[in-house]
């Protein structure tokens, strides 16, 4: 996810003040049209909004929309791509030594401050506890995340829920994300494995089968 760093120029001009500053507009702008409700009941609940709550409104409209607008990663401003939406893909495991790839769907909410992963295979689904955006050593942008697995009513007697790591790159010119896992396992000893995903809606189900 994006971090606010106010280390970087970019950020404290739109953060400190081009925010602010919009925020003093908005609330102007409200004032001016909403004059005709001045005598109304409800009118100093939203006159009370001031600046500080314009601010709250604009970065909430900002966190949610609109830093994916590609404007804001030229003006440096965001520094991470958007990733979010639905992704199809395959699983291989050295649990069977790498033989089968296992179809499976990740899922990807993402805001400015937040991302969060949602992994489905036909016999188990696991969530993101945490997760961000690393600079890996050959200078590229990974997303790494730690998460918990828990098998469903498809899953074989020997699957048990376990926790691990994952990590993926980004291919924006093949819309792909790539990477690798590993499992920790208080049944088994840990398990390696590749993924590989490949975009395909914007729109997320949170399941393993939308049909």
């Amino acid at each position: 996810m994006n971090k606010i760093d106010f280390t970087k120029s970019a950020q404290i001009i739109f953060f400190v003040i081009i925010l602010s500053v919009l925020s003093i507009g908005l609330v102007f702008a409200f004032s001016f049209l909403l004059e005709p409700l001045k005598n109304q009941w409800y009118y100093p609940l939203i006159d009370n909004l001031g600046i500080i709550g314009a601010y709250i409104l604009l970065f909430s409209l900002f966190d949610k929309f609109f830093w994916r607008h590609r404007i804001f990663r030229i003006l440096s401003v965001v520094s991470v791509p958007y990733i979010g939406g639905r992704w199809k893909g395959h699983i291989e495991s050295s649990y069977n030594g790498r033989t089968t790839k296992y179809s499976a769907f990740l899922e990807i909410e993402q805001t400015f401050s937040h991302i969060k992963t949602c992994l489905y295979t036909e016999q188990s689904f696991s969530s993101s506890l945490m997760a961000d955006f690393v600079i890996a050593p050959n200078g590229r942008q990974e997303l790494h995340y730690e998460y918990h697995n828990e098998p469903n009513e498809k899953a074989t007697a020997t699957m048990h829920g376990h926790d691990g790591v994952a990590k993926f790159s980004y291919k924006k010119e093949r819309n792909e994300l790539i990477g690798s896992y590993y499992t920790t396992s208080q049944h088994d000893r840990g398990n390696v494995g590749s993924l590989y995903f490949k975009f395909e809606s914007d729109k997320t189900c949170g399941c393993f089968d939308n049909n």
